[in-house]
C-alpha cells in the first residue's frame, strides 16, 4: 500500500492478549493519528476430529477468531469515526457510530454487512439465509429488479450434475 502512496502502517501483536492490543492502537494513534481503516485478519485453524481435539486448542481458537476481533473493534470502536475540522463534529461522528438495542434489526445486520464486506463476501447467501433476497434486490437494485422472480431463492443445479446421477434428479422449478 506504501509503495501505492497510500499512508498505512501494520502493527502485528498479539491479538488475543487485550494489554498488547491496547498498546499496540494507543502506540498507533499516539505516533501516527487517529486509525481510518482497521483491518483484523488474524485467525487461526485446528484439524482434526472433535474427539481428538485437545480443549486448549479449541480455546485458542475461539479466543483468535471470535474474542480477539471483538477486543480490537471494541478498543477502536469510537475512535476510528471520522475526524471532525473541529471536536464537536468529531463527536457527533462518534455518536453517529453508536446504536441503541431497538435499531438492532436483520436489515441493520446486512446493511452493516454490505458496508464491512464491500463485496467480499458472498450475498446471495446472506440474503438468501435471512429471507430478504427478493426484497432487498427489488428495493436497493434497479437494474435487477425488475427480473428477479421468486425462484431465484434456489440457484439451478448444474446440467453436468443432473446428467451424472443415475437416479431422476430435477432442476430447480424456474430453471
Amino acid at each position: 500500500m506504501t509503495a501505492a502512496g497510500i499512508d498505512a502502517v501494520s502493527a502485528p501483536f498479539d491479538v488475543t492478549d487485550t494489554q498488547q492490543v491496547k498498546s499496540a492502537i494507543d502506540d498507533i494513534e499516539t505516533n501516527r493519528g487517529p486509525i481510518d481503516i482497521l483491518v483484523k485478519n488474524a485467525g487461526i485453524i485446528r484439524r482434526g476430529a472433535t474427539e481428538d481435539l485437545d480443549e486448549a486448542d479449541w480455546n485458542l481458537v475461539i479466543q483468535t477468531n471470535l474474542t480477539a476481533p471483538f477486543v480490537v473493534s471494541k478498543y477502536v470502536g469510537r475512535r476510528a469515526a471520522k475526524t471532525g475540522v473541529k471536536a464537536a463534529e468529531t463527536e457527533t461522528n462518534r455518536k453517529a457510530m453508536e446504536i441503541a438495542a431497538g435499531q438492532l434489526t436483520i436489515d441493520y445486520v446486512l446493511d452493516e454487512r454490505a458496508r464491512e464486506l464491500l463485496g467480499e463476501g458472498n450475498r446471495w447467501i446472506d440474503l438468501v439465509r435471512t429471507g430478504k433476497l427478493l426484497e432487498r434486490v427489488r428495493k436497493y437494485n434497479p437494474v435487477a429488479a425488475a427480473n428477479i422472480k421468486d425462484f431465484h431463492v434456489l440457484r439451478p443445479i448444474p446440467q453436468q450434475q443432473i446428467d451424472r446421477t443415475e437416479s431422476e434428479f430435477k432442476q430447480n422449478p424456474g430453471y
